[in-house]
């Protein structure tokens, strides 16, 4: 009967330390820590009011006005007046050196200040766009994270959280001997 009493017992102490050891399986243990799981019992996302910058481009023509100088056309007016100079100084000096040379150094003073007075006359006008950029402010509501409300082992615990946990949530417990 003694060895049925004792088989008894080592065979309840077996059971008994299994489901002890089963109760514990599925946590995983780091010193005095060990993880489980708690169900999610409320999400609430959480958002933050930011201000934010938006670039606006405004673009128009604009009227853009060139002048040619035309160098060339002094210099032929000025040679162009002096020979019509000489050849006037010429016929009407009758002929004599110093009549030519004269009416070539007018003409060619005429057609000079002819080339002065002209110099800018041909003026292009053209059109290129211009833009400018322009900021407005504006607000806008970005998430932040959530806050989750858990249960673990009938207790209620909130945490906030940067992703959305889904319907459970990872928990760390942590075990200590309370010391009175």
């Amino acid at each position: 009967m003694k060895k049925t009493i004792i088989a008894s017992i080592i065979g309840i102490m077996a059971i008994s330390a299994s489901n002890a050891y089963a109760g514990h399986a599925k946590h995983k243990y780091r010193g005095d820590n060990f993880y489980d799981r708690a169900k999610v019992t409320h999400v609430e996302p959480l958002y933050q009011t930011v201000r934010v910058s938006v670039p606006h481009q405004q673009c128009y023509q604009q009227e853009v006005r060139t002048h040619r100088r035309h160098h060339d056309d002094k210099v032929a007016k000025t040679l162009i007046g002096g020979l019509i100079g000489g050849a006037i100084g010429h016929k009407h000096g009758n002929h004599k050196p110093g009549s030519t040379i004269a009416g070539a150094l007018i003409g060619a003073a005429i057609g000079n200040e002819i080339g002065d007075n002209r110099r800018y006359r041909h003026e292009r006008v053209s059109y290129e766009d211009v833009c400018e950029t322009t900021y407005s402010f504006q607000e806008e509501q970005r998430l932040d994270g959530y806050n989750v409300t858990y249960r673990y082992k009938g207790e209620y615990f909130t945490t906030r959280m940067d992703q959305h946990p889904g319907k459970r949530i990872r928990v760390r417990v942590h075990v200590s001997p309370v010391v009175d």
